[in-house]
């Protein structure tokens, strides 16, 4: 503790004095490297070294050092550059259409000959690769403006650029889940840094993304880059920079679009109209993309600027299902069109309610995006640049299925075979970003750089409603749910903003074969939160008409005391803050980094890179106050290991200090960038999805209390549009019911992992680059959820499956709440219900062999075709929300390591690109570009529908019997039919074999994620 507390403080004094001196950077720019001699190969000291970016006349430059080695760092990325070196009794040199990639140094070697011998300039024209760098060590990928520009795409994501890579699909990297990469832009955090949702990019909430493709220079994946400066991910940091303005005025304008009406020109349909041989219904798809681009200079040579607009609007079905109506063909539901017009009357005339398009919807995307940016070359020794983008999108979903383990009705509301809900139940999501960059490159010395970056990001992901706010109202039929009407259960006062600030200063220094960079970082992390699911009354009725009888008694009677029928269940939640206010969750976040690194040139062929990194993790304490629950801290529970542990859910984990030392290795192999060996090994930590530990503001007994009744006892809440009125006024926690707690073991630490890699890459035949690669992934720190409140299993299963049992196993539930009989059973203190504690695994590796052929674009032809085979294994696969209910054998704190939720396996990609040129300066180009992806497909689980060892989760895995015979089945009935016991077990065993996966299992349990579907391939 003291160790990390020294270590910030110092951090922070630096930081403070670098910020004054404005120096230090971040990973946003390129550079070139070399070493310079005479043609016997002696070091020539003092060669003049002068590079300039052509097209906007930015000039660089430096000197060779005793051993006649260069390198000029902080220069803009792309090209193309004109580099020229010259030395007294020397002839020039200079070599011309060289582009450099984003985080690598070109390498560009000279040998200069005596002017005795060569009396005139030696010119030199060849486009570089980024593959070639001695600065090239990990797995990593490169996208530079012409591929980004030509890579098929259709939704114009960063995404849809990175999953052409060889290594994974884009977006998990190392078996890990998307929101443990790091995607930055400009040296800006553009992650979903709270971390809900399916996406782990700003935008991505509502599918779309917070700068327009059309605005990016450069992408690039690191995997494993043994960079110290490359922080903040365990699977890959994605990096991006804008473009800039040039001495020429240019730009672009676009306007996209993808429909779903019939291409008359062509003579064709743009969408099937069958499905595995079905017919399928009609759908409405129409996507419309327009921006433009426009940069230029303001003062030649000096000042640049550069604009760019995007507006998105995409109109795409909501539904795959559709209500059981007359001539409806495809996916049809058993709910029935008469059934909904019925009900969308009955609201309409009694509450003046419109339920919407009863099937058949889309959902709505809006996106609207804007960036300026301005480059400014204050000197030769000085550059600078400001970027500002703003980004407002809404997307309209669908209702939640969820039923928030029974707080929040009865779930599996939408889009199924059972279950179709009206348009309005549905609610908008918003993902706004603002988001501000600066960087400053100074040279302060033939062998000294600073860089300074500052930045701040802002995103907002606010949910608005479609209809005022109404009660959810879940109908069943069969004892399932058949429709909902009113609102989405998770979306009253849904609010969420957080915001990142960010400081990085790197200090480089060159002297000899070493160059030094000292680095120094800060960032600063808020989240406000407001999550109050239920709080608008949650109602679950057995029929349609069991629902008109209470709502028509609550439009004559709106005080009744009783319902007039009996109801499944009652959920509300409501405030025990002072005054009813909502539960604000605010979180606050400040890390601190400092970081050495030498890349040693130990000779012309070989660098080494070594380094150390240590980031120190600080959670704001200033309100844990305000949710400190006594009542649970006077409790005590099981940690996984059956060992004591106390739970105070006003405990953020503790300030730690976490070290990462790397190595990495460049080899030229011959000397003639032809064939290069690189690799290395190091520590890598990431960012937590933060959602993680805000958990337990929400869930701790303190701020909100719910309301959870079924069976006869529903009878007191009788339906109504105002249920503040079963709120109680008494908020003694001490006589709440049983309910849910979250909290951080604290002595938790961020996700940690050992990446190692090793990599061969050679120039072949026809421009060919071949590479073999292998990546290997241990994790040190995972993440793992356990539920210190469940008693331990006391009994097992008798017969061939013979896993272990819990107490709650067979108990009758009778009584409530803290008396309940299966609570009792269940719970090592009753009075609580889960406790979902986030703490520390070792367990997971994962492992990848990539093997790709690439062809850099040389007069418009390029392309890349990889493959690649994975496995990943962990405990648990945490992403963005409590899991409680990972498939497994022994129950929540007896998990085993199994495949990861993101093992990929098998992936090939590819992608083949032509380019035309015509009509010279006033002409124009086609191309044209093919692209490809294959994969193994998703992962399936084969589990119990049931709670088989009665642990309270839904999530045990199945015995795979060497023989059906060893389970026991019973005669039934099903569709008017009788199966026998002997009819249901050759089924079984029919199945098993018919089962690629299932079949490998006989005797043995099902492994999680162990099943999986077809391989699917994709071609654009």
């Amino acid at each position: 503790m003291k160790l990390a507390n020294l270590f910030k403080a110092l951090c922070t004094v630096i930081i403070v004095l670098a910020a004054q001196l404005g120096a230090f950077a971040q990973v946003t720019t390129s550079a070139i490297a070399g070493i310079i001699t005479d043609a016997k190969g002696e070091a020539l000291i003092g060669a003049n070294v002068v590079a300039v970016h052509v097209p906007s006349g930015t000039n660089y430059g430096t000197a060779t050092d005793l051993d006649g080695s260069y390198r000029i760092p902080g220069m803009r990325v792309g090209g193309p550059y004109k580099i020229t070196v010259t030395y007294t009794g020397f002839s020039d040199q200079v070599k011309e259409n060289i582009y450099i990639s984003l985080g690598t140094a070109a390498t560009l070697n000279f040998a200069l000959e005596e002017q005795a011998v060569v009396l005139d300039e030696l010119l030199i024209s060849a486009r570089t690769s980024s593959i070639f760098s001695g600065d090239r060590t990990g797995a990593a990928a490169q996208f530079d403006s012409d591929a980004i520009n030509s890579l098929p795409t259709i939704g114009r994501t960063i995404d849809d650029i990175t999953k052409y890579n060889a290594y994974s699909n884009g977006r998990s990297f190392a078996g890990q889940d998307s929101r443990f990469n790091n995607i930055t832009i400009d040296g800006s955090v553009f992650n979903n840094g709270f971390g809900l949702g399916s996406s782990a990019s700003a935008g991505g909430r509502t599918g779309t993304t917070a700068i327009s493709l059309d605005a990016l220079e450069e992408i690039q994946i690191n995997i494993a880059p043994f960079d110290v400066r490359q922080s903040g991910f365990v699977g890959a940091g994605i990096n991006a920079v804008t473009r800039s303005g040039t001495n020429e005025f240019s730009g672009s304008v676009y306007h996209l679009l993808r429909n779903s009406n019939p291409d008359k020109s062509l003579g064709i349909n743009l969408l099937g109209k069958k499905a595995d041989g079905q017919d399928i219904p009609k759908v409405n798809v129409d996507e419309k993309t327009t921006g433009f681009r426009f940069g230029g200079p303001i003062i030649k040579n000096k000042l640049f600027f550069f604009f760019n607009g995007e507006q998105f609007a995409s109109s795409n079905p909501a539904l795959t299902w559709q209500l059981n109506r007359a001539g409806a063909t495809g996916n049809v539901s058993r709910v029935t069109e008469a059934d909904l017009l019925d009900l969308s009357s009955f609201m309409k005339t009694n509450f003046n309610y419109d339920m919407g398009a009863l099937d058949g919807f889309n959902n709505d995307v809006t996106s609207k995006k804007g960036l300026i940016r301005l480059d400014y070359n204050i000197s030769q020794k000085h550059k600078a640049s400001l970027r500002y983008s703003i980004h407002n999108s809404e997307s309209e979903q669908v209702i939640s299925s969820s039923n928030s383990s029974n707080t929040a009705g009865n779930g599996n509301r939408q889009n199924s075979a059972l279950a179709i809900s009206a348009e309005n139940t549905g609610y908008l999501i918003q993902d706004n970003t603002r988001s501000a960059a600066f960087e400053l490159n100074s040279v302060l010395g033939n062998k000294t750089s600073n860089n300074f970056v500052a930045t701040f990001n802002k995103q907002i992901e606010d949910r608005t409603y479609r209809t005022d706010v109404f009660p959810t109202v879940d109908i069943l039929k069969d004892g399932t749910t058949y429709t909902t009407i009113g609102f989405d259960p998770f979306t009253p006062n849904n609010k969420l903003n957080y915001s990142t600030l960010n400081i990085t200063n790197n200090f480089n220094i060159s002297a000899k074969k070493h160059y030094f960079t000292l680095g120094l970082a800060y960032e600063y992390f808020e989240s406000n939160n407001v999550f109050y699911p239920s709080s608008n009354g949650v109602y679950v009725y057995n029929s349609i008409a069991d629902f008109k009888t209470a709502a028509l008694a609550f439009k004559n009677d709106p005080n009744a005391a009783t319902s007039p029928v009996a109801f499944n269940r009652y959920n509300l939640r409501y405030s025990l803050l002072p005054g009813g206010i909502e539960p604000l969750q605010v979180l606050k976040v400040s890390t601190y980094s400092a970081y050495a690194q030498d890349e040693l040139q130990v000779s012309k062929r070989f660098k080494l890179i070594y380094g150390i990194r240590g980031d120190v993790f600080q959670y704001n304490n200033a309100t844990a106050a305000d949710f400190f629950n006594p009542v649970v801290a006077g409790l005590t529970f099981k940690d996984e290991d059956g060992n004591n542990l106390k739970i105070n859910t006003s405990a953020f984990p503790k300030t730690s200090l976490l070290l990462s030392p790397r190595l990495g290795f460049n080899l030229d192999v011959k000397g003639n960038q032809k064939t290069q060996l690189r690799g290395g090994t190091g520590i890598f930590v990431s960012r937590i999805p933060q959602v993680l530990v805000s958990n337990q503001l929400g869930n701790n007994g303190v701020n909100t209390a719910l309301i959870n009744v079924t069976g006869a006892a529903t009878s007191a809440y009788p339906f109504t549009t105002d249920p503040s009125r079963f709120a109680p006024t008494n908020t003694d926690i001490t006589k709440l019911p049983p309910y849910v707690i979250n909290a951080s073991k604290e002595d938790l630490k961020y996700p940690m992992s050992w990446k190692s890699n090793l990599a061969i890459d050679q120039q072949l035949p026809l421009g060919l680059i071949g590479t073999l690669e292998a990546v290997y992934n241990k994790t040190l720190q995972g993440l793992r959820y356990i539920d210190a409140n469940l008693k331990g299993p006391d009994r097992n299963l008798v017969g061939a499956d013979t896993r272990d049992r819990f107490p709650a196993s067979g108990v009758t539930s009778t009584g409530s709440g803290a008396a309940n009989t299966v609570a009792i059973a269940r719970f090592i203190n009753p009075t609580i219900s889960n406790s979902f504690i986030l703490a520390n695994t070792t367990e997971g590796y994962a492992y990848s062999f990539t093997a790709k052929l690439e062809k850099p674009a040389t007069k418009g032809f390029g392309g890349m075709i990889g493959y690649t085979y994975s496995k990943a294994t962990d405990l648990q696969s945490v992403g963005s929300t409590v899991q409680a209910n990972a498939p497994t054998v022994g129950g929540q704190n007896f998990l085993e390591a199994s495949y990861s939720d993101n093992d990929l396996r098998s992936r090939f990609v590819g992608y083949l690109s032509y380019r035309i040129n015509y009509g010279g300066k006033l002409g124009g180009g086609t191309e044209i570009t093919f692209g490809m992806v294959s994969a193994s497909g998703s992962k399936i689980n084969y589990t119990f529908g049931n709670d088989l060892n009665g642990d309270g989760q839904i999530n045990d895995l199945i015995y795979v019997p060497n023989a059906a015979t060893e389970l026991t089945f019973a005669s039934l009935t099903s569709g008017g039919k009788t199966f026998t016991p002997a009819e249901q077990q050759a089924a079984f065993d029919k199945f098993i074999e018919a089962d690629e996966y299932l079949k490998t299992r006989r005797g043995q349990y099902a492994e999680r994620n162990g099943g999986y579907l077809p391989n699917l391939t994709g071609w654009i």
